[in-house]
């Protein structure tokens, strides 16, 4: 409630979440992709690929959040041959190369 979210539809949302996530104890490793996505559910409208850990241990944290796109307005700094180019206008190997 103190989020603005009606607890009723939060509940059912972490309900359906919960039921699509594999039944895994896996210990939680965020820099390494664990495979434990969701399974296949028409009340989940996004599944997720790895880290589908139901969502039921407290502490419970919540954040706002807005989506932004940061300092990629105009795109990134290219030269004829499509390389990436650092802030010196220098090409930053093993980005990208045109091959011709």
């Amino acid at each position: 409630m103190k989020m603005g979210v009606d607890p009723v539809r939060l509940q059912k949302t972490i309900d359906t979440f919960n039921s699509a996530c594999p039944d895994d104890s896996s210990p939680f490793e965020p820099a390494k992709l664990d495979g434990l996505g969701t399974k296949s559910s028409e009340n989940l409208r996004y599944p997720k690929s790895n880290w589908a850990l139901k969502i039921e241990q407290k502490p419970f944290v919540a954040y706002a959040v807005a989506c932004g796109i940061t300092f990629t307005y105009g795109g990134i700094a290219t030269d004829v041959n499509a390389r990436v180019l650092n802030n010196e206008g220098r090409p930053m190997p093993g980005l990208w190369r045109l091959e011709r």
